[in-house]
């Protein structure tokens, strides 16, 4: 529904399947997200919202930065997440603020579940219709169902619970290059820094940076991406004999390419190429994924 009034309300589905040819690791993965959204404007400055969201995801991911499993795991769970909000318009272009999330995560094993919480805190000082920006801040506490705490030697604490402080920082920059062949370039870039509630084995710094352009002639849809993320840790340590601690970075490229046939029908193409780089041994990969596929859009 448009906000025709001072009320607007967005519902949106997505499903995903996608099949693999040539993958050791699992022959399919499935996401699901289906997201409610809805805002009152309480007067010209003042505005108040809420969203839910319901994910289910079936997909393989790198379990190596937050677990002691050096290797992609596969995720089989359901996630459900609650965040009102409350913002303050400050002219037509520019706003702030702030909203609190709830979200609790069911994962079958090896992984496990686990609840989050935390506010976060979204200025937007401009917001025209060529140019964008914004900065955000959210602490989030996390805090696992059955996982230990562990010692800096890697063991566990039998009777503990695994809990992570993350600290996020983002800026993100939208340009509208061109107008008359939709050219826009979108900038991404930020800081994690994760401290855990044990002995700091899973402290770490993460900066990143993922720049995107894409341009929209017509029914076409072109987009080229690069993604670069470096994770600095405080306690785990480097493959023996080097005595520094644990550092990892991976560097993605890939594109994509899709036409829109008609009202409901578009394909696609798309291609992803990820290297990642450390000095831990098992840290170190690389891995290519070509797609095609069908969108129905109603």
């Amino acid at each position: 529904r448009l906000p025709v009034d001072q009320y607007e309300v967005y519902w949106y589905t997505s499903f995903d399947d996608t099949r693999y040819t040539d993958n050791p690791g699992t022959d399919k993965e499935q996401v699901l997200v289906s997201q409610f959204s809805g805002r009152v404007r309480w007067n010209e400055k003042w505005s108040g919202g809420i969203e839910g969201r319901y994910l289910y995801q079936d997909s393989v991911f790198d379990a190596s930065i937050a677990q002691t499993n050096f290797s992609s795991l596969k995720a089989l769970g359901h996630q459900f997440s609650l965040k009102p909000s409350v913002r303050y318009e400050v002219n037509p272009k520019a706003y702030a603020e702030i909203e609190v999330g709830l979200v609790r995560q069911y994962l079958d094993e090896p992984l496990d579940g686990y609840w989050q919480l935390g506010p976060a805190v979204r200025l937007v000082p401009w917001k025209g219709t060529r140019l964008q920006f914004s900065l955000e801040y959210s602490p989030l506490l996390q805090y696992y169902d059955h996982r230990e705490e562990l010692l800096k030697d890697g063991s566990p604490v039998t009777g503990t619970h695994l809990m992570f402080l993350t600290h996020h920082l983002e800026a993100k920059g939208s340009w509208k290059i061109s107008t008359n062949a939709p050219l826009t370039l979108t900038v991404r870039s930020g800081m994690d820094w994760n401290r855990d509630s044990g002995s700091g084995y899973f402290d770490y710094w993460r900066n990143y940076a993922s720049p995107e352009i894409r341009w929209q002639p017509g029914r076409w849809d072109l987009r080229a991406r690069l993604s670069w993320n470096l994770y600095d840790y405080s306690v785990q340590t480097a493959t023996a004999p080097s005595t520094a601690t644990r550092s990892k970075q991976t560097l993605t490229t890939g594109g994509r390419i899709e036409r829109k046939i008609n009202k409901h029908w578009s394909v696609f193409g798309d291609f992803e190429y990820e290297r990642a780089l450390g000095n831990v041994t098992l840290d170190e990969y690389t891995a290519s994924t070509v797609s095609l596929g069908l969108i129905f859009e109603f």
